[in-house]
This record gives structure tokens, sequence and C-alpha cells, in this order.
């Protein structure tokens, strides 16, 4: 048996996986389009002041910006 098959753990996060990468090229072939990086910034400067609310906020706000782009690419026709 391959290491992880049957986990669920390891399926959800080759399905996580996926939903990133389509998110990912779907950015990249957007001309001027920095949600890949827009987030980066700050949450380096709060990790930097060991702010980790504001690090906890910064995450969040990435993960829902990225769940409402991969959700918008995965449901338009291509």
């Amino acid at each position: 048996m391959a290491c992880g098959a049957g986990d669920p753990f390891v399926k959800g996060g080759q399905h996580r996986r996926a939903r990133r990468t389509v998110g990912a090229r779907a950015r990249l072939a957007t001309p001027g389009d920095d949600a890949l990086w827009r987030y980066q910034e700050r949450l380096v400067v709060a990790v930097e002041a060991h702010d980790v609310e504001a690090a906890a906020v910064i995450t969040n706000e990435s993960l829902v910006n990225a769940t409402d782009r991969i959700r918008a690419q995965l449901a338009s026709p291509e």
C-alpha cells in the first residue's frame, strides 16, 4: 500500500493541492494581477513583529480571497 493510501487527510491534501494549482495558474495568466503576492509583505511584517493576531488575520484574508478566486475559476466555462 502506498504511503498515505486510503488516508482521508492525505486525500484531502491532494484535493487542496489541485485547487491551489488551479487558482495559481489562473492568477499567473492574468496580467497585472497581484493576488498571489498581495498578502505576503503584510504577513512578513506581522511575523517579524511577532504579531500572531495580525498574521492570523492576514492568513485568513488570503485564504478567503483564494477560495473565492478558485470557486469562480472552477465555475466558469473554459
